[in-house]
């Protein structure tokens, strides 16, 4: 939070005979927010994109989720865990069972306020770099329909309930911005 108080005015008469100090408007308290652009360039590519460039590696892995999807017939290359072999025994073909990754989840992004994390070794500190890391994270999270909460402790606490929808991001932002 930063505090700007009125505008200061000097005024000087115009035979420069007399000075007077003025105070104009009132003080007002804004919020100052970091500076999040890096966060808003991942707006322009799809989520897939975002995570690639964040360094995250993808893996096609077909079928293979947590949640049951569907069956089909056996192809060549599926695991043999895949295999229902009750389904296979009544229809006497190879039936896999497909699944599909978790929608959905639910993240809680839990950083650490404490004073270790003040530590510099470039322009920003240790804190700076997980403040940026956990809010990209959870953007690209929000685009995929996941819901995200913030709670942070060690030295100042926050607690932010996993929320859906993109105004969340606007929540952890408004949460996050004074630590």
């Amino acid at each position: 939070d930063a505090r700007f108080d009125g505008v200061q005015l000097r005024l000087r008469s115009t035979l420069a005979l007399w000075r007077q100090s003025r105070v104009a408007g009132v003080p007002q308290r804004v919020r100052v927010y970091p500076n999040f652009a890096p966060l808003a360039r991942f707006a322009l590519f799809s989520a897939e994109q975002a995570s690639r460039l964040v360094g995250a590696h993808l893996k096609r892995r077909r079928g293979e989720g947590t949640d049951f999807h569907q069956m089909r017939e056996y192809r060549i290359g599926d695991s043999l865990r895949q295999i229902d072999w009750k389904a296979t025994a009544r229809s006497r073909k190879l039936i896999s069972r497909e699944y599909q990754d978790e929608k959905n989840q639910q993240l809680v992004m839990l950083i650490d306020t404490g004073r270790r994390m003040m530590a510099r070794e470039d322009a920003l500190g240790h804190f700076d770099h997980v403040l940026n890391a956990s809010l990209v994270v959870s953007y690209l999270a929000l685009r995929q329909g996941d819901g995200v909460g913030l709670f942070a402790a060690g030295g100042d606490s926050r607690w932010v309930a996993p929320q859906r929808g993109m105004a969340a991001i606007d929540t952890l932002l408004r949460a996050s911005y004074d630590l």
